[in-house]
C-alpha cells in the first residue's frame, strides 16, 4: 500500500484591491496496486484534499498501463472520478496559479481572483483522465483533462512533453496549459486562461540541476481589442531525485 500527504502555502498579502491573498491546503492519498507484472500494472487510490478556511473534495480513480511495450515503449494512463464539495477547487495550486491568482475569471462582474471564486465554488462532481507515453525512458508525453458537471467552462487542460539525457546532463521540457474550456475551439485559443513553457536545464551534479524557464502567458491589449504575448525569463536551481 502506498501513502501520501501533502502540504502548499501561499503567504502572499492582499494587494490594494483585495486580491491575491494567501491560501493554504493540505491532502492525503492512499494506493492499492491490484497488478504488478512486467507486462501490465494497475492501482486503486483515493486522495482527499481541504482548502483551509474554504471546502474540501476527494476523487477516487484506476492507473493503469504496460511497463514495456517491445522493450522500447512505456504507457500509461489514469481516469477518476471527483468529488468536489462547496468552497473547493481541484488542484488549487495549478501551472497557472500565479496567474489565476490575480484573475480567475476576467469576463464576471466584477472581475475575480481565484481565492475570490472559492466563496462562490459550489459543490459538484467531475471526471479527470491523463496518458502518458516513454520512448527509452529519454522521450515523455503527457496528456491531461478534467471536466466538471454541470459547468460549461470547467474544461481543464495539461499537455506536456520532455527529453531527458539524449544529450548528455541535459534536460528538456515544454508545456501548455488551458483553463475555462468550453468548446474545442478554446483548447487552440490563446488568451489569458492560456500559458506555454519551455525549459533547459543542465545536471551539474548528480541531484542538481541548473535551468532556464522561458515562459509565455497572454494579456488583453485594451487598446488594440486583443490579446498579445506576455514573456517572462526565470533562471532555476532544482534538486532532483528520482525514485
Amino acid at each position: 500500500m502506498e501513502l501520501g500527504a501533502t502540504y502548499v502555502t501561499d503567504e502572499s498579502k492582499e494587494d490594494e484591491n483585495g486580491f491575491g491573498g494567501g491560501v493554504s491546503t493540505w491532502g492525503l492519498d492512499v494506493g492499492l496496486p491490484v497488478i504488478q507484472s512486467e507486462l501490465f500494472y494497475t492501482t486503486l487510490y483515493y486522495d482527499f484534499a481541504k482548502i483551509n478556511n474554504f471546502g474540501k473534495g476527494s476523487a477516487a480513480g484506476v492507473e493503469f498501463g504496460f511497463p514495456s511495450v517491445f522493450g522500447v515503449l512505456r504507457l500509461a494512463a489514469k481516469v477518476e472520478k471527483r468529488f468536489l464539495g462547496d468552497k473547493f477547487i481541484a488542484n488549487y495550486f495549478n501551472a497557472l496559479y500565479e496567474l489565476e491568482r490575480e484573475i480567475y475569471d476576467a469576463e464576471a462582474d466584477p472581475v475575480l481572483d481565484k481565492r475570490s471564486y472559492l466563496d462562490l465554488a459550489q459543490k459538484t462532481e467531475g471526471i479527470f483522465g491523463q496518458l502518458a507515453a516513454s520512448i527509452l525512458g529519454k522521450l515523455k508525453i503527457i496528456g491531461s483533462y478534467q471536466r466538471l458537471n454541470g459547468i460549461d467552462n470547467s474544461g481543464l487542460l495539461h499537455f506536456e512533453t520532455r527529453l531527458s539525457e539524449l544529450i548528455p546532463s541535459i534536460r528538456l521540457r515544454a508545456t501548455y496549459d488551458k483553463s475555462g474550456i468550453k468548446t474545442f475551439e478554446d483548447v487552440r485559443t490563446l488568451d489569458y486562461r492560456s500559458m506555454a513553457t519551455a525549459e533547459l536545464g543542465y545536471k551539474t551534479m548528480q541531484f542538481i540541476m541548473v535551468s532556464m524557464l522561458y515562459r509565455w502567458n497572454w494579456v488583453y491589449n485594451e487598446a488594440k481589442n486583443e490579446y498579445k504575448p506576455q514573456e517572462r525569463i526565470e533562471p532555476r536551481i532544482s534538486f532532483i531525485y528520482e525514485f
